[in-house]
């Protein structure tokens, strides 16, 4: 026999004294058995009544609509205070199957996640829209099993979040279109150089090779590497500035081409998630710039081998440049950084000035006229001249 509950034993000394409850005499043993059985049975069903009232206590705070049903869909309750603000919320539902009280293919969605719960024993997800008074609402259902085979429903209006995400979409589309459409090439890596996205000028730069998967560092020259890993340390730790550089990439044929590059840290759920780079060719420009240096070497051999005297000046008559020859005709002493005008008679400064005006308006005629300079001596001494304008972008 079960062993005796607490609540018998007490009645059984009270009432049969000549009884122990260590040992049952055979002939009182089946009604004894029958009446300890149902002592226990009460204790079950007091604590099923508990539960039930701390179940729903619990359910009257939730916000969420939620149902608690049975193992095949039928509500066995749900808090009425928080349902009355759905577009399909119904009076009455309890004793109804969950499919009865939504339209057909919600419905029908529920009883499968039902059915799919019993059989993973796990939490279940589902969402789905509905037409309300105004506009189409959207929903998020979750299922969670409970003892004795019975499902709670929680059900919660994700309306705000779908427009959210909707909006993210659009202008995540919008950004996009502008990255594709950009002369400029623009790319992502993650935090380990893994390319993450590429646009149409990236693709046409590498000849159509898609680099997505690929390592940023494949694509920087040896020399480059080391300072890589400096700067991508950096934004792991959180480093938000925008970065300014020159950068070189190797194409894929082997050649490398030169990049004004600038680079921006990307975050998700406010942490380090990887890198935005928008990088501009400035490959003719710098092979311009080195063919300037290049002849203004050679003009520079040339002028300062020339025995006529060479001087370049700004707009406002400072000396920038003085060959050798006008060194030695001055004694030696540099003109840099003086003014022209000190080395021309009083008498030449209303025409100099007048000639300076026009050049600052761009007239760009070279001029040749007889000049007087004035030694430092204070001898003046007679020139055939010349004299061109320079420009600088234009």
């Amino acid at each position: 026999m079960k062993e005796i509950h607490s609540l018998l034993k007490r009645q059984i000394k009270r009432h049969l004294k000549s009884i122990d409850t260590g040992s049952i005499p055979e002939a009182w043993e089946r009604f004894i058995s029958s009446i300890n059985e149902s002592y226990w049975q009460m204790d079950e069903d007091r604590k099923i009544l508990e539960r039930s009232h701390d179940t729903r206590a619990l359910f009257q705070t939730f916000p969420d609509l939620l149902f608690r049903t049975d193992s095949g869909g039928t509500i066995l309750d749900y808090p009425a205070s928080s349902a009355t603000g759905l577009p399909f919320f119904r009076e009455g539902v309890i004793g109804k199957q969950i499919h009865d009280i939504f339209p057909a293919n919600v419905g029908k969605k529920l009883s499968d996640a039902i059915d799919t719960l019993h059989k993973k024993r796990s939490l279940m997800s589902t969402e789905f829209s509905i037409a309300g008074h105004d506009s189409e609402h959207s929903y998020e259902a979750r299922l969670l099993p409970l003892l004795e085979s019975q499902v709670v429903i929680i059900i919660r209006d994700i309306t705000d979040r779908k427009l959210v995400e909707e909006a993210l979409r659009e202008s995540g589309e919008k950004y996009r279109q502008l990255a594709e459409t950009s002369h400029d090439i623009i790319l992502t890596a993650d935090l380990n150089f893994k390319i993450t996205y590429a646009n149409k000028a990236a693709l046409d730069f590498s000849g159509g090779i898609d680099p997505v998967g690929m390592s940023v560092i494949d694509f920087t020259p040896p020399h480059l590497h080391q300072h890589q890993p400096e700067m991508m340390q950096k934004r792991r730790e959180g480093v938000s500035d925008m970065w300014s550089f020159e950068w070189e990439i190797v194409h894929p044929a082997g050649a490398i081409a030169t990049f004004d590059a600038r680079s921006t840290l990307l975050t998700a759920d406010g942490k380090p998630s990887g890198i935005m780079f928008v990088l501009r060719d400035v490959t003719g420009r710098k092979l311009a710039e080195e063919a300037l240096r290049e002849s203004e070497g050679k003009y520079r051999q040339l002028a300062e081998k020339s025995h006529d005297i060479i001087v370049t000046v700004d707009l406002n008559f400072k000396i920038t440049y003085a060959n050798k020859a006008t060194l030695d005709f001055i004694g030696g002493i540099d003109l840099v950084g003086m003014s022209l005008l000190d080395f021309i008679p009083p008498h030449w400064h209303q025409l100099q000035l007048e000639i300076m005006n026009k050049r600052r308006e761009g007239f760009s005629d070279v001029l040749v006229y007889e000049w007087e300079i004035v030694h430092p001596a204070g001898k003046i001494a007679t020139f055939d001249a010349h004299g061109t304008l320079l420009t600088q972008d234009g």
